[in-house]
């Protein structure tokens, strides 16, 4: 490990591992949100929010709004605080797998999840996930897809507490920002 240590800090070189979760629906999943949590879908006059709380520019907000993809956001007194990103149709680039997956008829994928530093802790992102299946479920959807690093510890986490399975990893290798799978 010491080696992809070096060649990482030397060369941007290293060896991805991305987890696979996945949670089949028939019911109608409930989302209790915490005390002062409103969430919504934002609009595509309101994509500032997403520029707030960071992980996506407002010209790649933008473009995910006219592909048909859908943002949630936390709001905690008004304050943007959360964004997740749904896609529905489509091929969905899973970047830090080496990989684009096509999604099937009936599901959807959740990416690109961001909560406020300040705002961790407070069961946001696992009750916004279950806010989303619960949405996506009404409307007809019966799977949802979510994937994280293996190094994002807390995001695994505020998935299994949403309810969701992990079902696959897979390697990559990387090379500065460009990824192939292994």
């Amino acid at each position: 490990m010491r080696i992809f240590r070096k060649l990482d800090r030397l060369l941007g070189v290293g060896i991805e591992k991305t987890l696979f979760y996945e949670l089949r629906s028939d019911g109608q999943p409930s989302a209790v949100l915490p005390p002062g949590l409103m969430v919504s879908i934002l609009k595509p006059g309101s994509l500032q929010a997403v520029e707030s709380v960071g992980g996506t520019t407002l010209g790649e907000a933008q473009r995910r709004i006219a592909r048909g993809d859908v943002c949630y956001c936390g709001f905690l007194e008004d304050v943007p605080v959360h964004c997740s990103w749904v896609q529905k149709s489509g091929s969905h680039p899973v970047t830090s797998a080496g990989l684009v997956e096509n999604i099937l008829p009936g599901e959807f994928w959740i990416y690109n999840c961001s909560t406020v530093e300040w705002a961790r802790g407070r069961n946001i992102y696992p009750c916004t996930l279950g806010m989303i299946v619960a949405d996506f479920v009404r409307q007809g959807f019966r799977t949802a897809r979510i994937y994280t690093t293996v190094e994002n510890v807390a995001s695994q986490k505020g998935i299994v507490r949403a309810g969701f399975s992990l079902t696959e990893s897979k390697r990559s290798i990387r090379f500065g920002q460009h990824y192939r799978r292994l």
